[in-house]
């Protein structure tokens, strides 16, 4: 609900103020419906999560593939305020498939201490820096893709080409992803994504100038950006057995918050340097984040039952 509600108050908004408050209502509704989402594979059986994990962030991630070249056409075609009205109205029809789901019985009430649990952990907390990173060095240039690529495309007439391309390279690292994960451990899904998204960023003055070199590398990031997403959050449904929905929960924080910084920081180098200087920032973050991969070590954290005491951090 809120989400369509939050594109309604941006269509109809006649100032900077209006849509700003209307894209912090839509962001109240998705931050709060990612990680319950993310949360429900640990419903499902240690070696299956991964692939679990897949599905789930499979959702979204086809959301974006088709949503935002979409919604580029559509905005270059009949404004953006149409884009936003037809937003909004897939959130109406998405409320009413949710409006028909069963009813499951509440988890209960958890105290904010209980929530935070899991920062107690040192691997959860390096697992989510982790996350930090690399969302912020993405999104230092993504959120200002159209003025990097302005000459690649045609003035970004041709916007929706690699948008769309990056959105089927993110569709087909999440398949990957799930039954790498289960195969070959986080860790390693983990080191392969986040360091294909440092080369490609690094390398983006080069591809940045073309659109055929701006689809390669486009379809490459969006396959490495959203192959850790996975990984992150198995590992972080591991690492705490018992309040793992929370510090799921945590990792979509740690995400919304290298959006925010990562906007910022691009904003600013935008204004000040030009778009191509976003590739200096965005390949120092992912360069940290490869550089602090999460720990090996028996670091799990197990619920009060003596049949799971003793349990290793297995990958």
């Amino acid at each position: 609900m809120h989400e369509a509600a939050g594109r309604l108050i941006c269509a109809l908004g006649d100032s900077y103020g209006w849509v700003a408050a209307g894209r912090v209502v839509a962001a109240l509704g998705a931050a709060s419906y990612t990680p319950q989402a993310s949360a429900a594979a640990s419903l499902v059986s240690e070696e299956r999560r991964g692939r679990a994990l897949g599905i789930v962030i499979g959702g979204l991630i086809l959301a974006t593939a088709l949503g935002v070249p979409i919604g580029t056409w559509i905005g270059g075609l009949a404004g953006w305020r149409a884009t936003l009205w037809a937003v909004a109205a897939l959130g109406a029809v998405g409320l009413l498939g949710v409006s028909m789901l069963p009813r499951l019985a509440p988890a209960g009430r958890h105290p904010l201490a209980e929530r935070l649990s899991g920062l107690r952990n040192p691997a959860v907390l390096i697992t989510l820096t982790v996350t930090l990173l690399a969302v912020t060095s993405e999104h230092v240039v993504y959120t200002y893709i159209g003025p990097l690529l302005h000459d690649a495309t045609h003035g970004g007439r041709a916007l929706s080409v690699p948008l769309f391309v990056f959105g089927v390279g993110a569709v087909a690292g999440n398949a990957i992803a799930g039954s790498a994960t289960d195969r070959l451990g986080n860790r390693v899904v983990l080191l392969l994504a986040v360091g294909g998204t440092a080369v490609d960023l690094a390398l983006l003055p080069l591809w940045s100038g073309s659109l055929a070199g701006a689809g390669v590398a486009l379809f490459v990031w969006g396959a490495t950006g959203w192959m850790y997403l996975v990984p992150q959050q198995h590992r972080l449904l591991s690492l705490s057995e018992a309040s793992g929905p929370f510090t799921v929960a945590l990792n979509s924080s740690a995400l919304y918050l290298g959006i925010a910084i990562g906007g910022a920081v691009g904003g600013l180098l935008v204004n000040t340097r030009g778009p191509e200087w976003t590739a200096v920032p965005a390949f120092v973050l992912a360069a940290l984040a490869y550089g602090r991969p999460t720990p090996t070590g028996p670091t799990r954290e197990t619920r009060s039952d003596p049949a799971r005491q003793g349990v290793s951090d297995d990958e």
